[in-house]
């Protein structure tokens, strides 16, 4: 289930129906103007999604009897490997992530994310999860990455210009404690006035990462990983309007099947 408002029908105050603005939890007279909780299959239509075949809505089974409560959320979309061993097929002509979905019909400008999140990649220094902004196209936009040791390539604020990745703060950031089975909630603040892109864990508080970058001042937004597998469910996003207008087709169609290996 989702919604999804447009600017002109947040304009109109009669007749728009929707979730009421949130004034007290979201800054800046920020309202919710788009939400999925992935418990449809044909959720993943509202997304551009890098290797479709590799991405798909799960939902958790009926309990057994007798069996404990799980926690977590309770369906979400994930991006994995295939049982067929069908590979990846996406390579970006210049350094940067090659799985993302990134929200159709949706640009903002300033904005507060969330999204409920795990990791199911193999533990290593670069497992990642990576969350996206000011998507113009598929080599312009800017991305959170989420890694378990951070280094020059990962575990930062990054953007890509029609280049390789672009890391924006120093390496200082303490890694991302990834560990298999375990749910984590992210939130993503972007303020372009001051440039503000701020990342928190959890119980929002203490920030994993705070920093500034002016390179985009508006775009889509969306989740996704460099190269590993994970889950995503819960997904929201507050802003003072949708902004309207950006894509209207799909930025990962022109063939980019390159030949060579990941390379981060």
């Amino acid at each position: 289930m989702r919604f999804l408002l447009s600017a002109s029908c947040l304009a109109l105050v009669a007749g728009c129906s929707g979730p009421k603005p949130e004034p007290d939890a979201f800054p800046l007279g920020m309202q919710l103007v788009y939400a999925q909780d992935f418990w449809d299959a044909g959720a993943v239509n509202e997304f551009w999604i890098t290797d479709p075949d590799h991405w798909k809505v799960e939902v958790r089974p009926p309990l057994e009897a007798g069996a404990p409560s799980p926690t977590g959320p309770a369906s979400w979309l994930s991006v994995y490997h295939r049982t067929d061993r069908v590979p990846f097929a996406y390579r970006p002509r210049v350094r940067s992530p090659h799985r993302m979905a990134i929200v159709k019909n949706l640009v903002v400008r300033d904005f507060v994310m969330e999204v409920q999140v795990q990791s199911t990649g193999r533990p290593y220094p670069g497992r990642d999860l990576i969350l996206i902004f000011g998507f113009q196209d598929a080599e312009r936009f800017a991305y959170v990455q989420l890694a378990t040791l951070p280094d020059e390539r990962t575990h930062n604020v990054f953007v890509v210009d029609h280049a390789d990745a672009r890391r924006v703060g120093a390496v200082e950031f303490a890694g991302m404690p990834w560990t298999d089975g375990t749910w984590h909630t992210l939130r993503l603040e972007r303020r372009t006035s001051d440039g503000l892109v701020r990342v928190t864990l959890d119980d929002f508080e203490e920030p994993l990462f705070e920093l500034t970058d002016f390179t985009f001042s508006e775009g889509h937004v969306g989740i996704g990983t460099y190269d590993d597998t994970g889950m995503f469910a819960g997904l929201k996003v507050h802003a003072p309007s949708n902004l309207g207008g950006g894509v209207t087709s799909d930025p990962f169609v022109v063939p980019r099947t390159v030949p060579g290996t990941i390379h981060r």
